[in-house]
């Protein structure tokens, strides 16, 4: 799947740092506190209708097997605390056993010829360039977003393991609810600013948001994800309501990338009008530049020479075009037709 996250502790913490400001504008904070709010009292409610669906299930029955099994998914979660916390380098793990998947062969061809333009069609223009909110899955978030920019962790395409993308290390805790992540340090937006653990927990905000109206976002961060915890600029855990395997960890949040608050610092009521021709800076190495979008007719990506992905393992024999091209025909058999 390719999805997401955010924080505050036991007393109210603020998204910046001293003398910085996260974002201008909306008010991401007050977000972050409502949403943990939201997500307290939801988890107090199915707590409650769980303990009821035991009380009157017939005792050593499957529905009493089950209630059993929901009353602890949701004691644990509340244990957790807020759903966005912060902590401190020194609160993680000592035993955490971190793998970078730097032994996994290189899935791309070294021969792999760079430069030029890649040029294909699509049968529609996209309605919007937004990632989240109304229509943005009608279009082309794939070629605009998901198939061009790295999450938290990728799939090596040779043998379906896991390796690096925006995190350059990740470890699991005792029972495999949490999962640790490292970023890299160099990790930057494809306007070159940097890349922070907290822009993983915009994500979830934004998303979760009623400002961004993404109704499955808000039900699948609130269901799959129990917990997100900001360590430092560099490193966060995601906890989730059960034990994740390793593939597991990655089909859940493993392609979920971060949102950068300078880009979002408008957001707010009337989102989705502001932001629709807008393309967000994104952690891989493709951007839509101004006058690049032809409406009606074509977008074109640009390759961003300077990507700080360029030269690592897993990324330095792939993206090659410098330029993307997708151009609107609505008759197929036209489309290869221009191509001969």
């Amino acid at each position: 799947m390719r999805w997401f996250f955010l924080f505050l502790p036991f007393f109210l913490f603020s998204c910046e740092s001293e003398n910085e400001s996260y974002g201008d504008g909306f008010d991401f904070d007050d977000a972050m506190s409502n949403l943990n709010n939201f997500v307290k009292n939801w988890n107090v409610n199915q707590l409650k209708e769980a303990n009821e669906e035991l009380a009157s299930a017939e005792p050593g029955s499957l529905a009493a097997k089950d209630a059993v099994k929901k009353v602890a998914r949701f004691e644990r979660r509340i244990a957790l605390g807020d759903y966005f916390s912060f902590k401190t380098p020194a609160d993680l793990p000592s035993s955490l056993q971190w793998k970078n998947g730097l032994d996994e062969p290189e899935d791309s061809d070294p021969a792999a010829k760079k430069g030029g333009a890649f040029r294909y069609f699509v049968s529609s223009f996209p309605p919007t360039l937004r990632p989240f909110g109304p229509s943005s899955n009608s279009g082309m978030r794939g070629e605009l977003y998901d198939d061009v920019q790295l999450g938290l962790v990728a799939l090596n395409r040779l043998n379906s393991s896991v390796v690096p993308a925006t995190a350059k290390e990740w470890a699991h805790g005792p029972n495999k609810r949490t999962w640790y992540f490292r970023l890299h340090e160099d990790a930057a937006y494809s306007d070159d600013v940097e890349v922070k653990a907290r822009d993983f927990a915009l994500s979830a905000c934004l998303r979760m948001s009623d400002y961004g109206d993404s109704p499955f976002y808000k039900q699948y961060l609130r269901e799959e994800i129990a917990q997100i915890t900001i360590y430092d600029e560099h490193t966060l855990s995601v906890s989730f309501p059960e034990a994740k395997s390793e593939l597991g960890m990655y089909n859940t949040i493993g392609e979920f990338a971060p949102s950068p608050p300078h880009f979002y610092k408008e957001f707010g009521v009337g989102y989705e009008e502001r932001y629709n021709w807008k393309h967000q800076p994104n952690t891989g190495p493709y951007y839509v530049r101004e006058g690049d979008i032809d409406k009606g007719v074509s977008i074109t990506l640009t390759r961003n020479k300077n990507w700080w992905g360029n030269d690592k393992k897993f990324y330095r024999y792939r993206y090659n075009p410098d330029k993307i091209v997708w151009r609107v025909i609505r008759d197929v058999t036209k489309g290869f037709e221009l191509f001969r």
